[in-house]
Parts: structure tokens; C-alpha cells; sequence
């Protein structure tokens, strides 16, 4: 067996092996994760629940920190997963992991509104407010009427992180390293945001 075979082969399980682990993967994850990757917010209320019976002396700071960590991790184990394919399943992983990543990130705002604001609230951070929020920091850009076109902000963050979520996809197995940490940096980022947001107007 020549060297040039011995190449051919290599690329060849460099190429089906990451293919078959992300075609295992999608089965599980429609079969069985799908509760787990994009969870319901009475699911998330009903775990802050639990935590406040756990740890009653906890504040909802503290326990709104132990939700965002986890929802954090539920975006990670998303992006690691889309992100095993290297370019071969780019298009495919990156709209599943933009799409499961958004669904995760909205639950958690609607969690952090309800727990700071409680029952009755109407001040439910959106994911573009949220963005536009994390892009400016300051909280008066979030008080502009919904109604307005998303900020030139906005789109550039957007721009940004499909820029790094795709960069994150190109390489096999060592991508769904950089997804991970990718997904998971940035839904935490985005939920601390939330949770400083709601404290300033708590404190009001």
C-alpha cells in the first residue's frame, strides 16, 4: 500500500467518522434531547422552585445565577454537537445550533423576567433587546420603543457571533471544542446582561 493510499485513507475517516458520530448524535438529540436542549419555562421555573427549597437561604441572585450556568450549558452541549462536522455539515449544524441557541436564550430571559419581576410583569427582555443591550450596555438603547428596526449594533453583533459559530464549525472534532465553549460563553454573557437589567429596575 502506497503512501497516496494510505492518505486517501485517512481523509476519507477524517471525513465519514465525524459524519457518522453527528448523524448519531441528531438521532439522539430528536428521539431523547429535545425536552433537554430546549427546555419549557415552566421547566425552568419548576427547577428554580426546586433550588429555592434546596437552599433557602439562597438569594435570587444566587439562584438566578445557578439557572443562567445551566442554561449556559444546554447551549454549549448544542453548539458542541453542530460543530463535530467541520465544513462538511456547516449549513446544516449552524442553522440548528442558531435556531436550538435562540429558543434556549428566549426561555431563559422569560425565566429571569418572571423571577425578578414575578407573575404580572410586561418588561420581558427579547433576545434583540438583550442584544442590543449587550452591544451598547446601557440600559437606555433597551428602552427604545419595540416597534423600532433592530440597531446597526444589533446586527453587527449578530454578524459577529454567526461569524463565530460558522468559524467554530469548519474544523472536525477540535470545532466541537470551540462551539462549546463558543455557545456557552456567550448565553451566559447574555444572561448575566438580563439579570443586571432586571436589578436596576427592581431597584427603582
Amino acid at each position: 500500500m502506497t503512501d497516496s493510499d494510505n492518505i486517501l485513507i485517512l481523509l476519507v475517516l477524517c471525513c465519514l467518522f465525524p459524519f457518522v458520530i453527528i448523524v448519531m448524535l441528531s438521532v439522539w438529540a430528536i428521539r431523547q434531547g429535545n425536552r433537554f436542549i430546549v427546555p419549557e419555562i415552566d421547566e425552568v421555573r419548576a427547577e428554580f422552585n426546586q433550588l429555592k427549597q434546596k437552599y433557602p437561604d439562597a438569594s435570587t441572585e444566587t439562584l438566578a445565577g445557578r439557572v443562567i450556568r445551566k442554561q449556559a450549558l444546554r447551549s454549549a452541549i448544542v453548539g458542541g454537537i453542530t460543530s463535530v462536522g467541520g465544513i462538511f455539515l456547516l449549513p446544516i449544524g449552524l442553522a440548528v445550533d442558531m435556531y436550538s441557541s435562540a429558543r434556549i436564550q428566549a426561555t431563559m430571559l422569560q425565566f429571569l423576567a418572571w423571577a425578578y419581576e414575578g407573575e404580572r410583569t410586561t418588561d420581558t427582555l427579547s433576545l434583540e433587546k438583550a442584544l442590543r443591550l449587550q452591544a451598547s450596555n446601557t440600559a437606555k438603547q433597551v428602552a427604545i420603543a419595540s416597534g423600532q428596526r433592530i440597531s446597526t449594533s444589533v446586527s453587527r453583533r449578530i454578524m459577529v457571533i454567526v461569524a463565530e459559530k460558522s468559524f467554530a464549525k469548519l474544523i472536525p472534532l477540535l470545532g466541537a471544542v470551540l462551539g462549546f465553549g463558543l455557545n456557552y460563553a456567550t448565553t451566559r454573557a447574555m444572561g448575566e446582561v438580563a439579570r443586571k437589567y432586571y436589578l436596576r429596575q427592581k431597584q427603582r
